[in-house]
């Protein structure tokens, strides 16, 4: 099976992801406009559950199985790598039946208790069964992401969002005539039938495609090879999933403790009513949320490709790649989310009215929130560093402990009026702050290089906020301009968002390769960088300055 570079698999996902965002963004404002904000509230409760057991069944194991079968494969023990992948499918299996089981017979209890929205309860119920087909395409995509063939992960992933956004809006539709709590049911269908597409593509790939050179690595593996027993197999799954597992359950918890605490916080303050509550964390959920996951796009592509490439290093003692490897992936997402960050956060009132016109809320939050998608997307590449290293348990505890102290933060601060839902996101930073700190501490003790992290964000910072004055006013101009021979302010909007997008990049990346902030080499490794260095070396100065690098 041909491995790909880190850089290229870092390309491969990214565009593979900028595509899935895409396709998440294309149907949110018909499943806004179809359940309004109240029915999105609804959404959010249910997924929250969904999200949360889905990393307690097998969201951290992908990473786990990147690393013990990179291992393997580095030193050629294909057979101890296809007996790993064996032994985590049924892991995972086991455990998405129980979870789907969990889900469908409690969904009741967790909906009213748990929740208090007892219309999620119908959405919990539908959505239980994608728990074990998502388990199949954990295992296998975890499998490809060890062997560093990121292709039929990003496929998988393309098409499964392909079809969520489908039948997500078609089954909303065709349902919320019968109540909103049926409308968000339907919303689940796309999810179901997007786990399935995605387990059946990758089941093909794997059985059909690389069936047979997967035979023969088996047979040409040396019998000298290190011979691993089942017992232990399962041992190392459970050494590096649990903490893995528990890194994503955090994540996850945070989202759950959103749930719970921001309806009922906001409700004690005497601001809001209960259904004034659920709208505004509806608004929160859907608006901040789907713009501040647009911020950090890259960083589980650049976590998912670092993992292997990490252990691989590591696995063949060579220290100068391990940091070469380390830095180029602090600096590669730098580049990309900084400037997405200030991008968005500048032009976030014309984003919001893009997505969701017939919902036109939350900008306040958007401006005030979006920065501290840095903090999340340096804590997952320190996670990636750290389990790569061998050392699975660290950002788990630290990102807990931060995720205490967003709870404490949450549960004190959403209550204040002045304050109400921004105090989730105050929390939210805070609570990455800590893990963020910690996490550098433990890489500071297990490795003896110094990786400036800090330092190679004021470029891109600086090159971004420039960024996003120019596309601010260009925004500006260029709507006032369409409003002129436009009769549609909504129209008018998306044109110029479009417009100053990509004016934004060009000024951008004009920027960082006249600061030198970007090589000729780290433009190319960058999702789309050989078409942006195609066209910057048109331009004499620029390709003057690149081929300098």
């Amino acid at each position: 099976m041909k491995k790909q570079s880190t850089a290229k698999n870092f390309a491969i996902l990214g565009m593979a992801n900028i595509l899935v965002k895409v396709l998440a963004i294309i149907y949110i404002p018909f499943q806004t406009r179809i359940l309004g904000n109240i029915g999105n509230g609804i959404v959010a409760d249910g997924m929250n559950v969904y999200l949360f057991l889905y990393s307690l069944s097998n969201a951290g194991l992908p990473n786990a199985i990147s690393k013990l079968v990179s291992e393997q494969t580095a030193t050629g023990n294909y057979r101890a790598a296809q007996k790993i992948l064996k032994c985590a499918y049924m892991v995972l299996l086991t455990l998405g039946v129980v979870v789907a089981l969990f889900l469908a017979l409690g969904a009741n209890f967790i909906a009213v208790k748990l929740l208090d929205d007892p219309d999620a309860s119908l959405m919990l119920l539908t959505i239980a069964p994608t728990l074990i087909f998502t388990s199949v395409s954990c295992a296998l995509r975890g499998y490809f992401q060890g062997r560093q063939n990121m292709m039929p992960v990003a496929i998988s992933n393309v098409l499964e969002q392909l079809l969520n956004c489908v039948f997500t809006v078609l089954f909303a539709w065709l349902l919320v005539k019968y109540g909103l709590r049926y409308g968000a049911a339907g919303t689940t269908i796309g999810t179901l039938v997007g786990g399935i597409g995605a387990a059946a593509f990758l089941c093909f790939f794997f059985f059909n495609i690389t069936g047979k050179q997967r035979k023969k690595e088996i047979e040409q593996t040396s019998e000298d090879a290190p011979r691993i027993m089942t017992r232990q197999v399962y041992k190392k799954i459970v050494q590096y999933s649990i903490p893995a597992i528990l890194n994503t359950i955090a994540v996850c918890a945070g989202s759950l403790i959103d749930s719970y605490n921001c309806k009922s916080r906001l409700v004690v303050s005497h601001a809001y009513t209960y259904q004034q509550a659920l709208s505004l964390f509806g608004i929160y959920s859907f608006q901040f949320q789907r713009l501040f996951t647009l911020a950090i796009a890259f960083s589980t592509a650049l976590v998912t490709a670092m993992i292997p490439s990490i252990s691989e290093a590591l696995a063949l003692n060579n220290s100068s790649m391990l940091k070469n490897r380390i830095n180029k992936s602090y600096k590669a997402i730098y580049l990309i989310t900084i400037p997405s960050i200030f991008g968005i956060s500048f032009l976030a009132t014309p984003l919001i009215t893009l997505i969701f016109p017939s919902a036109i809320a939350g900008s306040d939050l958007v401006i005030f929130g979006t920065w501290t998608a840095i903090l999340m997307t340096i804590q997952y590449v320190q996670s990636a560093v750290l389990i790569g290293a061998g050392n699975p348990a660290a950002p788990s505890i630290h990102l807990i402990i931060g995720m205490v102290v967003k709870t404490i933060l949450n549960y004190v601060l959403i209550s204040i009026p002045a304050i109400n839902i921004k105090g989730a996101i105050i929390g939210n930073a805070a609570g990455w702050i800590v893990a963020v700190v910690l996490n550098q501490i433990s890489i500071k003790k297990r490795f003896t290089f110094h990786i400036r992290y800090i330092r190679m964000m004021l470029r891109p910072a600086f090159a971004s906020i420039l960024m996003g004055f120019s596309c601010m006013l260009f925004y500006k101009a260029t709507d006032w301009s369409l409003l002129k021979v436009l009769s549609s302010p909504i129209i008018a909007n998306d044109i110029a968002v479009f417009l100053a997008a990509v004016f934004g990049a060009g000024i951008y990346f004009g920027i960082m390769i006249i600061i030198r902030g970007v090589t000729k080499n780290e433009l190319i490794q960058l999702p789309f960088g050989s078409k942006v260095y195609r066209f910057a070396s048109k331009i004499p100065i620029f390709r003057t300055i690149l081929n300098e690098g």
